[in-house]
């Protein structure tokens, strides 16, 4: 499980100016792992990385990204320019180049969400030996996963699952079975946290019509932040602004709907899984149940109810505050931090009270990491050691730059804000059936069912009887393949 960020390294990192200095500054301890920001050296019970000394003697390693300028300034090449995120992931490989000494030669490929794994995909094929790393997003490794062109992590040299800077329960539950493991994903890619989900609320409009939004995060806090609570939350704030006597866009909302992103992105973060896992650990298809029976009958409310939520391409409603929520995801922080109004942040609900949080939303468009089968078990080793290293400094240094940034608006409530958005970073996740959906379609399940063909609970049964058998079948073609796959790279 991904493990809490100390409260400390939080706190510090939003009061003490002491992330540039490390943008600035290039670390590293004789014999040791490049050394962590000030912020995290404060910290007494921060983890240390249990990298040895390496020395690599200057050797190259190729890494081929998805060209995406984000994929680019968060997880590959960063920015000299003076932005507080990008200068610490330029500075992040600075370091760890000299910690190994290694040189990185960054490969753009291309930002279409399409094309990149193609070409991944037919240079692998044609065993060019172009690259030896590759950053790609998350469901498109899984896809190119299952014929065979990656290299196994289980039991990779260097990389401590259980560290923090390792998205470790998002891996295990991404996994076909317990003990292989194709693709990883960590703290070196900021992506990936990025795509985590997040409720941003107005607290103006919560103050005015329920009082101390500290009661909303300490429903957080509590287990108590459900779907239902955010669906009456949402009825109660409307309002007829404009006098119409008609519920429009002119009028104060809960929230308003983005189509396959919002119904997608709430699903997979309900705490629910879709799925049970068989005596091997291998995911069997577990969609119809009595909890996917109340989600269908909250979603189909939260995109139909009028008087909860009504439909917009974007966020505009939310800045010009006739929204009391905007449901999206971390990122979303850059384009609302410096709104003329106090707003909060706060994890997705979840179904059931004393459920755990899951942050999935758009986690599955972070990036993960492979390297390509034709890899010697050399430069495995050393792809290994760059990858930890990579995530070590970068939860130490980057990620604390994030939040710097994310937290230090001029309305943020920086204690309880910076426990909403620790919630948020400690339960980065990603549905099993949310992973398959470049394979299967099935991430995007309950947008095909309740959004497109209006399917509650009362209909529920007769769609799932409909699609079932296709469904299934293709289920268990893909673990097929998937035993197949392995038994291939296995043997070698």
């Amino acid at each position: 499980m991904v493990k809490r960020i100390i409260a400390m390294l939080l706190m510090l990192a939003l009061t003490v100016a002491v992330i540039a200095s490390c943008a600035q500054n290039a670390p590293g301890g004789e014999g040791t792992s490049a050394a962590p920001s000030e912020t995290a050296q404060e910290s007494e019970t921060v983890p240390q990385s249990k990298l040895p000394s390496l020395d690599y003697k200057g050797a190259t390693v190729r890494v081929k990204y998805f060209g995406l300028q984000d994929s680019e300034l968060y997880d590959a090449i960063g920015e000299h320019s003076g932005d507080i995120v990008t200068d610490a992931v330029y500075n992040r490989n600075v370091r760890v180049s000299e910690q190994l000494n290694v040189k990185f030669e960054w490969l753009k490929g291309s930002d279409v969400w399409e094309t990149f794994p193609e070409e991944v995909r037919r240079s692998i094929m044609a065993g060019s030996d172009d690259f030896d790393l590759v950053f790609m997003e998350s469901s498109q490794c899984f896809r190119l996963m299952l014929d065979g062109y990656f290299k196994s992590f289980t039991g990779a040299p260097y990389i401590d699952y259980e560290a923090p800077w390792w998205y470790t329960e998002f891996m295990n539950e991404v996994c076909i079975t317990p003990d292989q493991r194709f693709f990883v994903t960590g703290a070196f890619s900021l992506t990936t946290m990025l795509g985590a989900s997040a409720v941003y609320f107005n607290k103006t409009i919560y103050t005015d019509n329920f009082g101390d939004p500290h009661e909303l995060y300490q429903k957080v806090l509590d287990k108590k932040w459900t779907y239902d609570e955010l669906i009456r939350l949402s009825r109660s704030a409307y309002k007829d602004l404009n006098g119409n006597n008609e519920i429009d866009d002119g009028d104060l909302m809960g929230f308003y709907t983005h189509g396959q992103r919002t119904v997608n992105y709430l699903s997979m973060s309900t705490g629910l899984t879709y799925i049970k896992r068989d005596e091997r650990g291998v995911p069997v298809l577990d969609i119809y149940n009595d909890d996917t029976l109340k989600w269908v009958d909250l979603l189909y409310t939260m995109c139909f109810d009028t008087t909860v939520s009504l439909p917009e391409p974007d966020l505009k409603a939310f800045l010009e505050e006739r929204a009391l929520f905007y449901i999206m995801m971390l990122s979303s922080i850059n384009r609302i931090r410096d709104s003329e109004f106090a707003w909060g942040i706060l994890p997705y609900p979840t179904l059931y009270e004393g459920m755990e949080y899951k942050s999935a939303a758009g986690t599955v468009n972070g990036n993960s990491a492979v390297v390509p089968t034709y890899a010697s078990d050399e430069m495995f080793e050393m792809c290994c050691a760059v990858l930890e290293a990579l995530s070590y400094d970068a939860y130490n240094n980057v990620v604390p730059a994030w939040y710097e940034i994310a937290l230090k608006h001029k309305y943020a409530d920086t204690e309880m804000d910076s426990k909403m958005v620790d919630i948020i970073y400690r339960t980065i996740y990603c549905p099993f059936i949310m992973v398959i959906d470049k394979y299967l379609n099935l991430g995007s399940f309950f947008y095909n069912s309740v959004y497109q063909q209006k399917v509650n609970s009362g209909n529920f049964v007769s769609y799932w009887q409909k699609v079932e058998k296709t469904n299934v079948k293709q289920w268990e073609n893909m673990i097929k393949k998937y035993f197949e796959m392995v038994d291939r790279v296995t043997a070698g």
